[in-house]
């Protein structure tokens, strides 16, 4: 197990390398990093969210959070908003200039799932996704018993 390209975290970094590429030359004209294109992404699923929730949703910190929300919001993708009922949060939502880059981002994502997957059928696609739940699942809990 000790060979790298027998390593499954070898082959989790090296896809984790290739997706990062190519979403930098996807979001180029956009001016946004593929550190904050998941942002966008998520508020599309559940507009809107206050940054303590897009950090825990996301796996982020809070503080990669802050900086990210700061510079989607002077780009004009995203707008805060006090939270009414909490008046120290801010609700985040995609402005229209980001409902636009929404439709964009999802169009690469899918154009991504597709070459990823391409030759794999609906039982593979399925395992694979089980895995992978799986897998992040194990990591974000560390207490579980190891064999």
């Amino acid at each position: 197990m000790h060979h790298t390209n027998e390593n499954i975290g070898f082959w989790i970094a090296a896809l984790n390398r290739q997706f990062n590429s190519y979403m930098s030359k996807q979001l180029t004209d956009f001016d946004i990093k593929t550190s904050e294109y998941i942002f966008i992404v998520q508020l599309n699923m559940t507009t809107p969210l206050n940054q303590e929730e897009l950090s825990s949703k996301l796996y982020i910190s809070k503080s990669a959070t802050t900086k990210a929300i700061k510079r989607l919001v002077q780009l004009g993708y995203i707008y805060r908003v006090k939270d009414e009922n909490d008046k120290r949060a801010y609700q985040i939502t995609l402005t229209e200039k980001g409902n636009q880059l929404k439709e964009k981002v999802m169009d690469m994502l899918d154009e991504w799932v597709m070459r990823l997957t391409h030759d794999m059928d609906r039982s593979e696609n399925e395992e694979t996704m089980r895995i992978l739940k799986k897998m992040s699942f194990n990591i974000n809990n560390p207490n579980k018993d190891l064999d």
